[in-house]
């Protein structure tokens, strides 16, 4: 079966609607040649002759019309924000400054650096 690629898709998106399971991505790889972690894009056309897994999903799927795109999820969230665990909104530009300085650290009052292993 000849698959096209939509933009935005990794292998396990792509697995997910053609068998139903993400552990097809292995399979769909390395019969196209190429390596889990490559990028596809939307002028890849790829094969598969394997078999759904779940048939459930994959009918779901194409009822529902879904196509999976995660690859560009996390540059979403840095555009856009999420819901954090408490269920508050954090938008692009608190979290990206927030994550800048767990990760980098902040000088205190005292003038003390402190790096991200304190606030862990």
């Amino acid at each position: 079966m000849s698959l096209r690629v939509y933009d935005g898709q990794t292998f396990f998106d792509v697995a997910l609607m053609v068998a139903g399971s993400a552990e097809a991505a292995f399979d769909l790889a390395l019969e196209n040649g190429l390596s889990i972690t490559d990028d596809l894009t939307a002028e890849n056309e790829l094969q598969f002759t394997g078999i759904a897994i779940n048939k459930k999903v994959v009918e779901y799927y194409r009822v529902n019309s879904v196509v999976p795109a995660t690859d560009k999820l996390y540059e979403w969230i840095l555009l856009n924000g999420f819901w954090d665990d408490l269920g508050v909104w954090q938008n692009a530009a608190v979290w990206l400054a927030e994550k800048w300085l767990l990760a980098g650290g902040v000088w205190n009052d005292n003038g003390v650096w402190w790096d991200r292993e304190f606030w862990n």
